[in-house]
Formats: C-alpha cells, sequence, structure tokens
C-alpha cells in the first residue's frame, strides 16, 4: 500500500502507477499543476518548480508521451517523464518518515485502516502522510490566527491534556457534526478526524480497545508573554475533577494533525515498563495517531506552529452513588422545540387515517396484492422465468383506485381541465397536505402565511400523454412542480423545497423541514429572504402508475419474487414496491398550548451521503453510523434512550445484515445496559417499500407507537436472518405488539436512499391512550431530577430530611456506648452539645432513626470538618469525624457544639454539613454527665488481651498496674482507651526503649509498636499512664530503675513513603505544623529517571494509592487507606539524579485529597537530601474513593 516493491527501486520493470514515487534526475525546472484538468493546458499551470526529491503517488502513466502524472503530498501535479521516476520507501518516522498514507481513493480504506492498526499494535503508535496543499495549509493556519478564545487548563491536569513540559494555548472547537458542509479548512481536518475513527472501528477489536465516540477538536498554538492571564484558578470543583478522571479512564487514541510546525520534536514515553522514550521529528502536514492509554507525550514545537487534536473515547463508565444520567425523559420537553401537530395517511390497505395505520400495523396486516388492473396489465409484462424485459413480480400494495383518480378540483380551485393535466401524484399530495393542515387547525384564513413546504417526491412515472399543446401538460406532469402547486393552492409563501433522494426523499424532507422552523441565535445576522419558519408542511409520495420501474427493478433482482418485504427474515429476498402519501405539520413554539395538542415531538435529525463507497446503490455501514449519531447528538441522546428503531428495512440480503449492524454500533453500549431491549420494527412488512415516501410512513409510524407507548410487529418474521450480526446487541425483533413499559419514549427511524442519502429522525412522545396514558403534564426539570435519584430513594430511602427523623450522635466521649440525640431546629438543623475528655480529642458520626444501618459518616478516618459526606448506609470502615482540641487550644473537659444541616431540593440535590466549635453555653451535670473513661493495657504477659489498669484517686488522669517479667526477660506492651482498637496508645516506634521516642494516640495506627521492657525474670515493674488535657505520659519503675516517655505536642498522623528507590520501605514524612494535616517527603530519582510510590498510614499494611498503575500527575484518584493497592503506584518522571519533593495536603476546603510532587530548587534548604534541581511545580488534584 505504501510504496514500491521492496528492493526493486531500480530494477522494477513494472508499471509504477498507483505506488508511491520519488522524483529525481530531472534537469532544470517542471511546470506545476494544481488539477488534472489543467494537465491538457500547459498555460495554466503554476511557475516552474525544482521537483528533485519530491515524493508523492504516481497517478496514471500516459504511455502516449511516456509520462507519469505525479501528484506529490502537497497536492501538486507534475507530468514526469518514466526514466525520472522511482520507487519510494518511507523512512521509519523516528527518522524523519511515516508508517502509511492517507487514502486518496474508496477502495485503499480498508488497507490503510489495517496497516494502522499494525502499527499501533506494534509500537502503540501511527503517523499518517496527509495529502495537503501549501494553499489549504495556509488557510488553516489564517483560520487559526484568527481564532480569539484561547486558554490553558488547569496546572493540576495539564500534562494530561497537553502534554508534559506544556508550551502552548488550546482553542476548543465547535462540536463536529458528520454530515456538515463546510468550506473552512479547520473544519475539513476536524472532519478528518471522524473519518479515521470510521474506517478503524471496524477493527476496534484487534487493538483491545472500542472506538465509541470521540471528543471535540482542539487547535494548539505557542504561548506568547501576554498570555500569562489564561491561566484559571485551581480546579475545585468535584464534578470537573471526576469528570476528568472519567475522560482519563475513557481515552484511547490521540490524533494530532501536525498542520504547520518549524520544527521540534514528539516525544512519546511509555506508561508501563521501563522502555525508552521515543522521539518522533515534528514534520508539517503528519498525522500522529498514539495509543495515549499506554503512552504518554511531549510536544515541543519549534518557532510557530499549529496542531489539531483530538481523542477517541470508549463506552462512558457505569456511574456509581448518585448517577449523572437521566434513565428517561421527562412527560414533557423543555424549551423550544419541533412540534408535530397533525398526521395523514393515505395507504395501501384501504388506510386513510392514523387509526387506520395502527390498526393495520399493530395486527400484522400484510396490504400487497396482485396488481390491479385499473393501473396496468401485469400479464403483459410478467415472467416468472425473468426473461429481459419483463418482470418475475407481479405484487404490490396499492392505494384503493378512488383514493387516486377521486379529486376535489373545486376545493381548491383548480379547473377541471387543469385538474385532468395533473399527474394523480399532485392530485394525492395536495389533498392528503390539506387535511393534515386541517386536522392542525389550519383554516382558509392562514392563506399568504410564511409556512414551509417540504415535498419528498422522486416522481411516479405517470404514463398519461396530455393533449400536444396542452398549456397545462408541462405543470400537471413535472414532479418538480408538486411542491409549488401545495404553495399556491394553499397560499403558503415560505420556504419550498422538492427533494429527490430515491427512498430517503420524504426523510430528508421532513429533516429539511424540521431545520427550517430552528430559530436562528439572536447574534446572527437575519437574512434579507426568510429561510426559516414556525410552521412547516411535510410530505412523502409515491404511486406505482407504469410497470416501468417494475421492470427496471427486476434487472438487478432488486425486487422479491413474492411481492413482499421480508425484513429481518431468513427468506428475505428483495423488497415488495408499494405506494401511497403521507404528511405531517411542524410547529416550532415553547407554548404550553402547543405542547397539549401536539402528537409528539421532532427531537433529532441528520442528513449525509456516502460519498466514495464500495458502489452508488450498495449501504455503506459507517455513513449510516455517522447519520444516526448526528441526530442523537442534537438531543445529546444517549442509546439507552432509544427505545424503538424504525428501520429502512428493504428485506434485501445485503441492507437488512448492514442496517442493523450499523444500528447496532451505535446502540450497543455495554457500561450503561439497558433495562429493556430495542425494538426493531419496519414498516415496509405491512405496506411495502413506498420508496420516496417510505420515509414519512416511518415517521408517521414512529409517531403512533409513541402516542400509544407500543410497537407493532413485524410481518413475515419467522426466523431471523443469520447475516445480521446481534452478538452483543440488546434488541429484540418483534413479531408481537411490544410495550414500551414507559409515559414517555423515543423512537428513531432511519431510511437510505439508494443512491447514497442517509436520512435520521428521532421523535419524543408521551403515551395518549391506553393503560400508560399521561394525563398531567409534569415539570420536565423537577422530574429530570426525580430519575436522577431514583436509585439513591431504592437503596436509602427518600432523600433528604423528613419531619420524622430522628437524629443522633455516636461517640468516643462515652465509648460509644449510647446513641446521643440531637435537638431539632428546623427540619433538616441538628444540633448537640458534647464534653472532650481528658485526651482532648474525640470521634464521633451520626445515626439516622436510632438505626446504625443509616449512618452519616465522612469519606476518611479522622476527618475535619471540610471532609466530604456519605450516608445513610452502612458504616463498614468505622469513619468518624475528628473533634482534636489539642489543635483549637482548648482544655479536657470543655464542651463542644456540633451541628448537622441536611437539606434537599430537586434542583441541587442532597447537601449535609457537619460542624464543631467550643461553646460556652452553660450545661448542668445532669444534662451532660461526665463519663469515666477505662483504659487497659494490653502486652506479651495478657496474650495481647486487654487488663483493665487501676484509677489513681490521688492524681487525676492517672493509671496504673504492676507487670511481672517473665521467663524470656522482657515484655512488650501499649494501652487501649476503652478497649477500642481505633484508640490505641503506643510508642512512635516498635520496641521502643529510648525515652526519645514520642508517646501516639489515641488511634487506630498501633499495631505492630509497642513498648519493651527488659529486666530479670520475675522482676516486678509498676507502668502509669498519665492523661492530662491531651498530653499524654508512660512511666515504668521498677526497684533499680525509672524511665518516662512523653507525647510531643503534635496533632498529626504518622504518614510514610514506600517507592521504587527504597525497595518499598517506609520512610517517614515529615509534617507541616505551619500547613495543618500537611507531610512532605524527598526523593532522588535513579538512572532510569522514573521511581514509583505509595503512601502509608500508620501501619505498614494502610496504604494511599491511585486508582491505577502507574499514575502520573493528573491521572490518579486516591484510593484508600486500604490492603486493596497492590501494584497501583504514582509515577514520578524526570531526570535521572533530580531531586523532588512529595507532597501530601488533606487541609483542601472541598475535602478532597491532594497528593503532589514538585522539583525541587537548588537552592532552596532540604530537611531530607542536601542537592536538588529546578523546574518549578506540578500538582494533581485526586478525588477521594472509596
Amino acid at each position: 500500500m505504501l510504496s514500491s516493491p521492496r528492493g526493486m527501486e531500480e530494477q522494477w520493470e513494472g508499471s509504477w502507477e498507483g505506488h508511491l514515487v520519488e522524483i529525481f534526475g530531472v534537469e532544470g525546472k517542471l511546470r506545476s499543476f494544481h488539477s488534472v484538468e489543467e494537465l491538457d493546458d500547459d498555460e495554466t499551470g503554476q511557475t516552474n518548480v525544482d521537483p528533485n526529491g519530491l515524493t508523492g503517488r504516481a497517478i496514471h502513466f500516459a504511455s502516449w508521451d511516456q509520462k507519469y502524472i505525479v501528484m506529490t503530498f502537497d497536492r501538486l501535479l507534475f507530468k514526469v517523464a518514466e526514466g525520472n521516476v522511482r520507487g519510494f520507501e518511507p523512512l521509519d518516522p523516528v527518522d524523519g518518515g511515516f508508517d502509511v498514507v492517507w487514502p486518496d481513493e474508496p477502495g485503499g480504506q480498508d488497507l490503510f485502516a489495517l496497516a494502522m492498526v499494525d502499527a499501533l499494535s506494534r509500537k502503540d503508535f501511527c503517523v499518517v502522510q496527509m495529502w495537503m496543499s501549501e494553499q489549504e495549509r495556509n488557510a488553516a493556519i489564517d483560520e487559526a490566527r484568527g481564532k480569539t478564545t484561547w486558554n490553558l487548563p488547569d496546572p493540576l491536569i495539564e500534562s494530561a491534556m497537553l502534554g508534559r513540559e506544556n508550551t502552548t494555548k488550546y482553542h476548543l472547537l465547535d462540536a463536529h457534526a458528520p454530515n456538515a458542509e463546510s468550506n473552512e479548512m479547520l473544519k475539513e481536518c476536524d472532519r478528518n478526524f471522524t473519518i479515521l475513527l470510521s474506517m478503524l472501528e471496524p477493527y476496534a477489536e484487534m487493538l483491545g480497545c472500542n472506538l465509541w465516540g470521540r471528543m471535540n477538536g482542539m487547535l494548539r498554538v505557542p504561548l506568547t508573554n501576554a498570555d500569562h492571564n489564561l491561566r484559571p484558578l485551581t480546579m475545585n470543583d468535584q464534578e470537573k475533577i471526576l469528570g476528568h478522571l472519567t475522560f482519563l479512564e475513557r481515552r484511547k487514541l490521540l490524533l494530532m494533525h501536525l498542520i504547520d510546525n518549524a520544527g521540534g520534536e514528539l516525544q512519546l514515553f511509555a506508561r508501563e515498563g521501563s522502555t525508552p522514550a521515543v522521539s518522533i521529528p515534528l514534520t508539517g502536514n503528519r498525522l500522529v495517531v498514539l495509543r495515549n492509554d499506554r503512552l504518554a507525550f511531549a510536544y515541543r514545537p519549534q518557532g510557530s506552529s499549529v496542531l489539531m487534536q483530538a481523542w477517541s473515547l470508549s463506552e462512558p463508565l457505569a456511574p456509581s452513588g448518585i448517577r449523572d444520567d437521566v434513565v428517561e425523559l421527562p412527560l414533557q420537553m423543555q424549551g423550544r422545540r419541533a412540534h408535530i401537530m397533525a398526521a395523514v395517511t393515505r395507504y395501501p390497505g384501504n388506510v386513510s387515517s392514523q387509526e387506520d395505520y395502527w390498526a393495520m400495523t399493530t395486527s400484522g396486516t400484510d396490504s400487497s396484492t396482485r396488481v390491479p388492473a385499473t393501473r396496468f396489465d401485469i400479464d403483459l409484462y410478467f415472467s416468472e422465468s425473468k426473461d429481459e424485459g419483463h418482470t418475475y413480480t407481479c405484487h404490490g400494495a396499492f392505494v384503493s383506485a378512488e383514493g387516486v383518480a377521486w379529486f376535489d378540483n373545486k376545493r381548491f380551485k383548480i379547473s377541471r381541465r387543469e385538474a385532468e393535466m395533473m399527474s394523480p401524484a399532485q392530485r394525492v399530495a395536495l389533498e392528503v397536505a390539506y387535511t393534515a393542515l386541517y386536522q392542525a387547525c389550519w383554516r382558509d384564513a392562514a392563506g399568504g402565511k410564511e409556512w414551509g413546504v417540504f415535498l419528498g417526491d422522486s416522481g411516479s412515472f405517470w404514463p398519461f400523454s396530455p393533449r400536444q399543446g396542452d398549456p397545462y401538460r408541462l405543470t400537471g406532469v413535472s414532479k418538480c412542480h408538486t411542491g409549488g402547486r401545495l404553495s399556491q393552492c394553499l397560499g403558503l409563501s415560505g420556504p419550498c423545497v422538492a427533494v429527490d433522494t430515491a427512498c430517503s426523499s420524504s426523510l430528508v424532507a421532513v429533516s429539511l423541514a424540521h431545520t427550517a422552523v430552528r430559530r436562528h441565535q439572536e447574534d446572527q445576522v437575519k437574512p434579507n429572504v426568510r429561510t426559516c419558519t414556525d410552521n412547516a408542511l411535510a410530505v412523502g409520495v409515491g404511486l406505482l402508475l407504469a410497470v416501468r420501474e417494475y421492470i427496471s427493478y427486476s434487472g438487478p433482482g432488486m425486487l422479491s419474487p413474492r411481492g413482499r418485504c421480508f425484513t429481518f427474515n431468513e427468506s428475505a429476498d428483495g423488497f415488495g414496491r408499494g405506494e401511497g402519501c403521507g404528511s405531517l405539520v411542524m410547529r416550532s413554539s415553547d407554548e404550553d398550548v402547543d405542547t397539549e395538542g401536539m402528537l409528539a415531538c421532532l427531537v433529532g435529525s441528520a442528513v449525509n451521503q456516502d460519498g466514495r463507497s464500495a458502489s452508488m446503490t450498495a449501504p455503506h455501514g459507517p455513513s449510516q453510523q455517522m447519520c444516526i449519531r448526528a441526530s442523537m447528538q442534537e438531543l445529546e441522546l444517549q442509546a439507552k434512550e432509544i427505545t424503538m428503531a424504525e428501520c429502512h428495512g428493504t428485506g434485501t440480503a445485503l441492507g437488512d445484515p448492514i442496517e442493523v449492524g450499523a444500528i447496532r454500533a451505535v446502540m450497543a453500549d455495554k457500561q450503561t445496559p439497558r433495562e429493556a431491549p430495542i425494538l426493531n420494527t419496519s414498516a415496509k412488512t405491512h405496506i411495502g417499500h413506498l420508496e420516496a415516501a417510505a420515509g414519512m410512513a416511518g415517521v408517521i409510524k414512529c409517531v403512533l407507537s409513541v402516542v400509544n407507548s407500543t410497537s407493532p410487529p413485524n410481518a413475515h418474521l419467522q426466523s431471523l436472518n443469520p447475516h445480521m450480526d446481534t452478538t452483543g446487541y440488546p434488541a429484540c425483533f418483534v413479531n408481537e405488539p411490544s410495550d414500551h413499559s414507559t409515559g414517555s419514549s423515543i423512537a428513531g427511524v432511519s431510511s437510505f436512499g439508494f443512491g447514497g442519502t442517509n436520512a435520521r429522525g428521532d421523535i419524543w412522545g408521551r403515551c395518549l391512550s391506553g393503560p400508560r396514558r399521561t394525563d398531567e403534564l409534569f415539570t420536565g426539570s423537577v422530574f429530570q431530577q426525580r430519575l436522577a435519584f431514583y436509585d439513591r430513594v431504592e437503596e436509602n430511602g427518600f432523600p433528604g430530611p423528613q419531619e420524622s427523623d430522628e437524629v443522633f450522635v455516636v461517640g468516643s466521649w462515652d465509648a460509644c456506648r449510647e446513641l446521643l440525640p440531637m435537638e431539632h431546629g428546623d427540619l433538616g438543623e441538628y444540633s448537640v452539645t458534647v464534653r472532650l475528655g481528658e485526651t482532648c480529642r474525640e470521634r464521633f458520626y451520626i445515626v439516622l432513626n436510632e438505626d446504625l444501618n443509616q449512618a452519616i459518616h465522612p469519606t476518611h478516618h479522622r476527618a475535619n470538618q471540610s471532609a466530604q459526606i456519605r450516608g445513610p448506609q452502612i458504616n463498614k470502615q468505622d469513619l468518624c469525624w475528628l473533634i482534636d482540641g489539642k489543635e483549637d487550644g482548648v482544655a479536657s473537659g470543655t464542651f463542644y457544639k456540633i451541628r448537622f444541616a441536611w437539606s434537599f431540593s430537586w434542583e441541587l440535590g442532597e447537601h449535609m454539613k457537619v460542624a464543631w466549635q467550643p461553646t460556652t453555653a452553660p450545661l448542668s451535670e445532669l444534662q451532660l454527665p461526665c463519663y469515666s473513661h477505662v483504659y487497659s493495657i494490653t502486652g506479651t504477659f495478657t496474650s495481647w488481651k486487654g487488663r483493665e489498669m487501676d484509677r489513681s484517686t490521688e492524681q487525676g488522669g492517672k493509671w496504673s498496674t504492676s507487670v511481672r517479667i517473665g521467663l524470656s526477660g522482657e515484655e512488650a506492651f501499649q494501652f487501649t482507651r476503652d478497649n477500642d482498637t481505633k484508640q490505641m496508645i503506643y510508642p512512635a516506634e516498635p520496641q521502643a526503649r529510648k525515652t526519645c521516642i514520642p508517646v501516639r494516640g489515641p488511634d487506630e495506627h498501633g499495631q505492630s509498636k509497642h513498648w519493651l521492657l527488659r529486666g530479670p525474670p520475675g522482676e516486678v515493674v509498676t507502668v502509669h499512664l498519665v492523661v492530662s488535657n491531651g498530653d499524654i505520659s508512660v512511666i515504668t519503675a521498677s526497684a533499680t530503675k525509672e524511665r518516662t516517655w512523653t507525647s510531643v505536642d503534635q496533632t498529626w498522623s504518622v504518614y510514610s513513603v514506600a517507592g521504587s528507590w527504597n525497595d518499598w520501605k517506609s520512610a517517614v514524612m515529615v509534617a507541616d505544623r505551619k500547613a495543618q494535616e500537611a507531610y512532605s517527603y524527598r526523593l532522588r530519582l535513579g538512572d532510569t529517571g522514573q521511581e514509583e510510590f505509595q503512601i502509608v498510614e500508620g501501619e505498614e499494611g494502610r496504604r494511599l494509592h491511585p486508582h491505577m498503575p502507574r499514575a502520573q500527575l493528573g491521572e490518579g484518584m486516591l484510593c484508600g487507606p486500604d490492603t486493596k493497592g497492590h501494584d497501583l503506584n504514582w509515577l514520578i518522571q524526570g531526570d535521572p539524579g533530580k531531586e523532588f519533593e512529595i507532597v501530601l495536603d488533606f487541609g483542601v476546603s472541598n475535602g478532597l485529597w491532594v497528593v503532589s510532587w514538585m522539583e525541587v530548587n537548588e537552592e532552596e534548604p532540604s530537611t531530607t537530601l542536601e542537592t536538588a534541581g529546578d523546574k518549578g511545580q506540578q500538582e494533581v488534584s485526586l478525588a477521594s474513593a472509596e
């Protein structure tokens, strides 16, 4: 695909046509051309260019003058003599070359995708050579320079978004619409990203990932001196942080289009292992694709540069806790919307109303019959043996003869003579359109109104030969006049459009009507001619008036010999023809009166084209996917919100599997499973393929389905087509009426023209009949919020405080023996007063309605007032808040008032706040009794079981006991308060004997840490524990010596760092006395330039760690403390020998746990290392996860 056959550049005797070539040995200069058309006129070319060394593809060989037409990668065309062309083998990307060339022909897309997959599988990146002229690059550069809104990300996430050592700013492009047309070069570059991912999507499994979607394109240009104010404040919004972390989980491929640069490099770093970094020279007109989930990067351009980048994303992650998505839409749409006010049908089976159509489809009726004699004599043209010039089918679905022939010309003020010249299609369209307007409360007084008319009509080939020279002949038989006749006869002066895109004509017309009723933006310049309207009439018509198309479709074998559409069925063998006309009225409004009178809402629509595909008539799955996604994007619909899929479903062996595969690729969502499978239907099984009117029949069927909250069955469905791939696709191909199980639902309809034009529409509606009828309209915003909290209600009861709720606190001030009731204030406001014990530290959590399974607690141990709150739920880890009187500078016995505020609203959700502060409010001892705490000693001499100590009657706060040393000559011990392992008193180091070792506690970090007594066997040692105003002393006294250990004046826990540089042994972090709950540690990077680490809380087994392996800055969610962090480490990278400082800081206002590291300045004094380097600070904000 890439170049000439290897090793044959000089000896190659075949043609270079289609191969990559290099121009060489040309004496002088050659004239260049912009297009193939210019090649025949040497005067139209540009100035002469030295072509030697230019590379590209030989697109044609002109044998008559023995010259190749060579198109270079800069889109210059040259006529080059055969002897001046040789094969070109690109260099490796690290040497300035590339891996693959962007396909310039549709036939090469599959080979291109496979070559890319091979490169990404082998080395996790691929470099693509693009085709882009100098004029196109300059246009893109000018557009980029014209952008005025540039940004810099939060410094905590900058490396994840823009790479390490970033020197650029970014501009976020608007959401890319796959079917949009634009002359802007940047949008063309952005569209290439979508095309590339569409080509790779069928092979995504080979990469071990899913290409579910993509992010908006992002422009990047170098920073200037005036850009210092672009830096935002540090991210403090937890929702934004979690959104960023979700993005890190979902990102897969990073696409970087190097539009322009003056040199530089793109350095790639492996996230796992110690693989050396790869450096790719920056070259314009290249597109780099890398596995961003496996590779980090540093983009280092030189001089001026323009880069466009975007990410591919996997499926959305399954949410946890309170959901941020809504399972189904509210019972009333909000804001300005496109109401479908009326729908009228004239279809086969004598269907002339919505009721008729619904009765026919729900009963599974097949309306196909033998071609009636009132149309043409089918026997003259029918040949079961498929003779040439004949048709092999004699069936179809026909409107009644009266419905086609009868016409009330006087009602429309049309003369008899003109009516005789009118095609039956014009007559039927006029009658059906008028009926739709009448149902929408339109009367003749509306004449002259700016209503839009949008008609889908491919022509009915009326064989009637009117009188020669008749003035009405042309307007009566021409399909282009049908739409104009509707506007003229009905007095509608808005835009009038007639559409002919074959099978998708009427759905394209509906999409155009939807576009017309959209409002212009307020700041948009209003055009002189009105192109939008508040009301639109959409019509789809097609009649079977001649045998001509029967014969034409029989030639390529498109028709079913049985004259019916066996959609989704194993016996599908082509489509059966049908005829009919359908019409609907659409109104743009935000008035409640229109909402009450509507049938449904058209919430999304899209139209696109296959472009260069396998053939003009063959369905193209990727284009169908793009069309469906574009329509869903309009309302930001998720796949699980679509209840019903009304398929094009022609019943052909090729079309049905491709369409089902396209819908499956969009609708299958493993991360957010559906509560019920999507219901697949097709109206063609009932009324045949109405061709130009088929899309309208599907739209009206969807309207009736959501109105009745039921999907009609497919006729002729007995066994599924084995060629349809439904693996992992939660779908039901219904063969009986199927309930939607909701009061409101969304149905999507697709229509694909055999000329390659695809259309899609999504219809929302509420049930208006049957047991699910929605008599009352709820406010949508409130209902959406309620849906978002349903899982919360199901697990924990109704959210927010209730009048009947009783709230209690459980705390260590009384050894957690009693539930202390909190006083009620206003609804959701509670308070209680407690007394600090002798340790000046008390733990507590909140309990609802005396049920310990409904605990309200913080997200981590020993939390301060800024911690986030969880519950009501089971407090499995006994998580508590900590009132620290030592930190507040108060004495034991001080009263504290604890306040709990709890509120809920559907708009803002649930909010909890716990706060406390010392209080001087007088309280009697009867109101708040003083609890007498118990201290126990535990050690080797008690088999590590607690033994209560004696409280001194002479000295307050003193407890004593005696210990006899055993035969080993030594005994180990520590203490517990109230026999609570969460309140251990212990030394700062294991086997403590030196009196300089401070006393720690009471807390839960004392495992494996104890004092050590040594002496002759049988010696009795008296152990004293003195606790007063938070100060703790431990005294051991024997007949020969006495030792005393004391607690230092500190309020910090002990945290250590274990990392790859110290063989994963714990090294204590230094507590920062100025910054509360902050700790730091310094290290030097080894020879590999990278080190991994975790943070140890207290004992060795409980660690703080990220949620993913080798998490770099901005890439890890904080987890723990727990013992589940095996191989889940943070990763610091830099130059070997550089020194970094790790900082652990819990003192943040929003309760998030923050881990950061910075390269240390050489001049900055160090507490642990003597030398350091300088590069500035980098941080990452990490959300807490349980």
